[in-house]
């Protein structure tokens, strides 16, 4: 009985926490709460009371964390690696691979040769992953993976259909993503102009240590990492967005380095 109501009180703490980072205009009607919508600190009074309401919304959390641990929710990586610009985005991904095997989700990695057309669209169809992470270039119109070869066109989109997608790959939220909602995706993130990376020269050999590069990859992770830990995808694109103002001001206004300033049109070019 000891270890019952002590394994009780951990999933009451697990579930509070939780609640704690839902933004606090969050608003919801519980079958239980007599018609009423409640707000976050009022689920998490009714948790602590240990009240009806308290225990449903116990309940409606931990099953969704046990789902999420059998692999409901399942993410794919396409990771070419064949050129520099490449090698970037394939260092900077590790991390965000690290983050959804830690968090428990389904976390397939298709890299270098296995990022192509066949490996990655079977994938899709067998095992229909709820979020799709696109390393690659790209036109209006295409997705491409191992040695630019294109993954995804006009032709073949409706591969997206239920999945939200994020598109790391040039021009291809202006096409490509309007007609992967028309096909059934759920969301599409991509981006209408030419995705650009900043390098420095000295660092060509580390990109961890590019001081350049960090700042037009760290927003792009962080949109990432939001989504794998469960936000909402209009809060990712806020946080990703704020950190790329965060950083063209840097560029703007910093004296660390005389080059600064000219990398701020091609950051501000990811931004728009």
């Amino acid at each position: 009985m000891k270890e019952e109501n002590e394994l009780k009180e951990i999933e009451k703490e697990i579930v509070i926490e939780r609640l704690r980072q839902t933004p606090p205009n969050f608003s919801i009607s519980l079958g239980t709460s007599e018609g009423k919508f409640m707000t976050r600190d009022e689920l998490i009074g009714e948790v602590i009371k240990e009240s009806e309401i308290g225990e449903k919304i116990i309940n409606i959390q931990l099953e969704y964390l046990r789902a999420f641990k059998k692999g409901i929710f399942c993410v794919l990586f396409s990771r070419p690696k064949h050129d520099d610009t490449m090698e970037y985005l394939y260092f900077y991904s590790k991390e965000l691979l690290s983050l959804s095997e830690s968090l428990g989700l389904k976390t397939i990695n298709k890299e270098k040769e296995d990022a192509n057309k066949k490996v990655v669209s079977d994938i899709i169809i067998s095992q229909k992953p709820n979020l799709i992470i696109f390393n690659g270039h790209g036109s209006e119109n295409t997705i491409c993976g191992h040695k630019n070869e294109i993954i995804v066109s006009s032709e073949n989109v409706g591969l997206l259909a239920g999945s939200i997608t994020y598109a790391l790959a040039c021009s291809s939220g202006l096409e490509l993503g309007k007609e992967a909602k028309d096909k059934g995706a759920i969301v599409f993130i991509g981006y209408k102009y030419d995705f650009s990376i900043g390098r420095d020269p000295n660092s060509e050999a580390s990109p961890r240590m590019d001081k350049i590069a960090k700042h037009f990859l760290e927003p792009s992770n962080l949109l990432v990492s939001c989504l794998l830990k469960g936000k909402i995808v209009k809060e990712a694109i806020t946080k990703a967005k704020e950190k790329m103002k965060d950083s063209i001001g840097y560029f703007s206004t910093t004296k660390d380095f005389p080059e600064a300033p000219h990398y701020a049109p091609y950051l501000y070019g990811n931004y728009r």
